[in-house]
């Protein structure tokens, strides 16, 4: 059996680590893009390093850098070129190379000024890329125009930064696995053993725990979020393999009383929160899974009940254990603490920061939650989880471990208020409500409670109806995906490059332009800013259609990335899920 269990881990790490390597180099920096910018880049080559020096030697948050945008018809060609040259088709990507350019190391300031992504992404990226860089794999360059010449090394830091995001969607796979035999060891079938002797259709034996393990794993790498966001840099998958493991600890926790896994999965909580502030709902983990001990506590209290004054003792003992309880639980709560400080060190002194923060998103978003957005938070991104239309399965296996045992009672307990917390913290608004990654910390627990679906002693004709919605969503979802990843870009923008393009020109754009991007923007409102006197020169502002008088905070250059094949967003992929789409770049006037 043991060889077994090493032989999956095995066949699970190949089969994620495929899957994040295809694809890794797509839309990154390359000698092709910075052709497409001709004169541009000569023009720009001047002022590149003096606009960089002054933007980060004033200490300021990149809220503050990206808000200090340029007027309405005004072309900044330095800043232009300068995504261009140094940004991914990302969006978010670059904010990590833009909290690891705030930093100076040679005077022990490692302030990345962010507060969104946490310190341990951070500082875990700019290791891997400083290890890329002591090897020659990449280039860290002080001078900002050594990317036009050689933009090679600037793609090299991006895929070591991508590589430590594989290696972080496969460690969720792993854990997945052997949650997954966890949770079929107490599903309703039996135990272990009882499950390893039940015979399958035609005889065969039938290792349900192993199976289940294997589609825990397999369901969370063929879903959209993994092939989505094991291709980018983010804080959202360190935050949710950090998580998965806090669940994990405290579920062996609820198994075998140890004080080790509590502090455990406390520490992991604090990791998960220090990736991604967001995550910081892991911390419920701890005090849910504690839910245990009351339901423990039933059959002891029975006997105490049935004394004379039997709801006192009862009562009585009750709180005893639950003192008793307190003192592990006070560990932990500081263990989550204490982890969260030592990886985040710098949280107090960016107040500032998260102020301006918090005044730039508050012109976007509204202090109320409407019932509605909830409801199209709860079932818009969720089935991607496990591929389309999945969320159903996931919720009857949440289903299931909420009847089999106390510890799955308290596992979907989490999930639950991880969800609830998620959908509060993406805001009224429905087109951030729609964003996956404010809930990326708990979807791994969605595709366990899809396996559990699988394997938890369903009826056979219930197992293989959710087999088949979720193996057609995770095939379609990764065919998609990984098609969008490895399919050669068309440049499209190179047509409008040279040519003479009046002011003020609509650039029409009707799809969104990437997966990382959610439909929060009307993307039919988008303008073509040109500079009259070098009318090849021109970038591309998206207006947001909350308040179309204020300029989007994104200002990107010519095709980047609005001339790529991209794979569907989350709302389009409902309608769309089957289609590879390009979209079609005109102008008029």
């Amino acid at each position: 059996m043991k060889t077994r269990n090493w032989l999956s881990l095995v066949a699970i790490t190949v089969i994620g680590l495929a899957l994040g390597l295809t694809g890794i180099g797509w839309g990154l920096p390359s000698a092709r893009r910075v052709a497409l910018l001709g004169e541009s880049v000569t023009k720009a080559r001047a002022e590149l390093n003096a606009r960089t020096s002054r933007e980060l030697n004033a200490r300021r948050g990149h809220a503050a850098i990206l808000a200090a945008q340029p007027a309405e018809e005004q072309l900044d060609l330095p800043r232009l070129v300068r995504r261009y040259l140094l940004f991914s088709d990302s969006p978010d990507e670059p904010l990590t190379l833009m909290a690891l350019a705030n930093m100076r190391p040679r005077q022990f300031d490692f302030n990345p000024r962010m507060v969104e992504y946490g310190g341990l992404h951070v500082y875990g990226t700019g290791a891997v890329m400083t290890l890329a860089h002591a090897l020659g794999f990449g280039r860290i360059a002080g001078d900002v125009t050594h990317y036009a010449d050689h933009p090679e090394h600037i793609a090299g830091l991006y895929i070591a930064g991508r590589l430590l995001m594989v290696l972080y969607n496969v460690g969720i796979a792993v854990l997945l696995f052997m949650f997954g035999r966890a949770v079929a060891a107490v599903s309703d079938r039996g135990s272990p053993e009882q499950n390893r002797e039940q015979p399958a259709a035609g005889g065969r034996r039938y290792n349900a725990d192993l199976l289940c393990g294997w589609a825990a794993a397999l369901i969370w790498l063929l879903s959209p979020p993994s092939l989505a966001f094991s291709h980018i840099i983010n804080p959202h998958l360190p935050a949710a393999f950090y998580a998965t493991l806090a669940a994990w600890l405290a579920w062996r926790a609820t198994d075998v009383p140890n004080l080790r896994c509590w502090l455990g999965a406390s520490a992991a909580s604090g990791a998960a929160a220090a990736c991604a502030l967001n995550a910081a709902a892991s911390f419920l983990v701890v005090p849910a899974m504690a839910v245990f001990v009351a339901y423990t506590l039933e059959d002891r209290l029975k006997p105490e009940l049935q004394q004379d004054g039997g709801w006192r003792a009862g009562l009585s003992l009750f709180a005893r254990l639950c003192a008793a309880a307190a003192r592990p639980l006070g560990l932990a709560a500081l263990m989550a603490a204490a982890f969260y400080l030592a990886l985040n060190p710098y949280c107090f002194a960016n107040l500032d920061v998260l102020r301006e923060e918090l005044a730039r998103f508050g012109q976007f978003r509204s202090p109320m939650l409407g019932v509605e957005n909830v409801f199209m938070f709860c079932f818009g991104p969720l089935p991607h989880a496990i591929g389309t239309a999945g969320l159903g399965a996931a919720l009857f296996g949440a289903a299931t471990l909420w009847q089999s045992s106390a510890a799955g009672r308290a596992l979907t307990g989490y999930a639950a208020a991880g969800l609830l917390l998620s959908a509060w913290l993406a805001g009224s608004d429905a087109g951030e409500a729609l964003s996956i990654r404010f809930a990326m910390f708990v979807l791994p627990l969605l595709c366990l409670f899809g396996a559990t679906a699988l394997f938890g002693g369903w009826p056979r004709w219930a197992r293989g109806g959710a087999a088949v919605i979720i193996a057609t969503g995770c095939v379609v979802a990764s065919v998609v995906y990984m098609a969008s990843f490895t399919r050669t870009p068309r440049d499209d923008a190179g047509e409008f490059i040279n040519r003479e393009l009046p002011a003020g020109s609509t650039l029409a754009a009707p799809e969104s332009p990437g997966p990382y991007e959610m439909p929060a923007f009307d993307f039919s409102r988008v303008r073509l800013v040109t500079n009259a006197k070098a009318p090849h020169e021109f970038a591309v502002r998206i207006e947001d259609h909350r308040k179309p008088a204020t300029p989007a905070g994104f200002e990107l250059a010519a095709g980047f990335p609005d001339a790529r094949v991209q794979p569907p967003t989350p709302l389009s992929f409902s309608g769309r899920f089957a289609r590879i789409y390009r979209k079609q770049i005109s102008t008029k006037k």
